[in-house]
């Protein structure tokens, strides 16, 4: 963090745990202090569940503390045996980490995921029995109007995106989702995220920032050719901050 941040973070402390931080040469670390025992006990489990809710309130700390003060993640289960080796292990990236924070100063993460629709079936490609020459033309055209339908798809995530850039975020980056990897064939859009669209948007109420963010989807993306349904966040820059510096402490 750019500054010491106040070390409320409820999920942490609910789930038995403190915070606590240390100050560097120009920022700071927030850390949990575990006693060996109770290191051992977590190392030794073999409960999956009560880890994987360990991981939620880590993850949901971190996101208390970004709305806060401006945080760079660390991944879940970075481990060092003591205060004093934190700051050896920042050694040689001290500049790349004042270089993220400065990116994501007063700004946190939020992520769209666009939902393509399959175009309406044209009457000549619900014929039935049709053969020969008519056949081939049907398939053909029904090629060629898919093509069009996810070409237009396209130039329209292009224009909400230069839309979400003029209005709502600072850094946008498209991820393709598993539907648009796979091909337009297989594509559910009741199920496949077609996109993500990863959005650093600067800090405010949520409130006015699911209002931009869900204005600009209005507008500039049609009904026709997909759905913008989920909207994540605020959240800690997990994509834009992330950071392993611990990496090899780990």
């Amino acid at each position: 963090t750019h500054d010491a941040l106040p070390l409320q973070a409820p999920e942490i402390t609910s789930a038995g745990f403190d915070l606590a931080q240390a100050e560097h040469d120009g920022f700071y670390s927030v850390y949990i202090p575990l006693r060996t025992s109770r290191l051992t006990a977590l190392l030794a489990t073999d409960d999956v569940g009560a880890l994987q809710a360990i991981a939620g309130h880590y993850y949901q700390a971190q996101n208390h503390l970004s709305a806060a003060g401006d945080l760079l993640p660390i991944r879940f289960g970075t481990m060092l045996p003591s205060v004093d080796a934190i700051a050896p292990a920042f050694e040689g990236q001290v500049d790349q980490i004042r270089n993220r924070l400065d990116a994501v100063q007063g700004q946190q993460e939020w992520t769209l995921e666009l939902y393509a629709k399959q175009p309406a079936k044209a009457d000549s490609d619900k014929a039935e029995n049709t053969t020969g020459i008519n056949y081939l033309r049907q398939k053909r055209a029904a090629k060629q109007s898919k093509e069009l339908h996810f070409l237009a798809y396209n130039e329209a995530v292009a224009t909400l995106i230069n839309g979400l850039a003029n209005s709502v975020a600072t850094q946008i980056v498209r991820e393709p989702g598993q539907a648009m990897n796979r091909g337009q064939d297989s594509l559910d859009a009741n199920r496949d995220v077609s996109d993500r669209l990863r959005l650093l948007c600067p800090r405010q109420s949520t409130t006015d920032t699911i209002g931009a963010i869900s204005a600009v989807a209005a507008k500039f993306l049609p009904d026709h050719l997909a759905d913008a349904s989920r909207l994540i966040g605020p959240e800690a820059p997990f994509y834009f901050g992330r950071l392993e510096a611990f990496a090899d402490a780990a």
